[in-house]
């Protein structure tokens, strides 16, 4: 009943839902600037998918992830990781 209504209420006010989440275990939770998690949201009024980097002591959006990654700022596969990220309209 609940889960109902929270996605009635996200459908009425077009918030994001989170839709996926992704955990790494395996990297060092100490280690500032690394990979913690990455959560997928959906906007149910328009169905459009966004997807959130989180970080150990901050988060970065997926364009801001997408445009370090091109410069080169940090290597995702220096720590064993394939993430393979998309954005696409259902």
């Amino acid at each position: 009943m609940f889960k109902t209504i929270e996605r009635l209420w996200y459908r009425l006010f077009g918030f994001w839902y989170p839709l996926q989440y992704k955990n790494y275990k395996d990297i060092s939770y100490s280690k500032t600037g690394a990979p913690s998690h990455t959560v997928i949201y959906i906007n149910l009024m328009n169905g459009k998918l966004k997807t959130v980097h989180y970080f150990n002591k901050g988060y970065i959006n997926e364009d801001m992830f997408i445009l370090m990654r091109k410069i080169k700022l940090f290597e995702i596969d220096e720590l064993g990781l394939k993430i393979n990220i998309k954005t696409e309209e259902i």
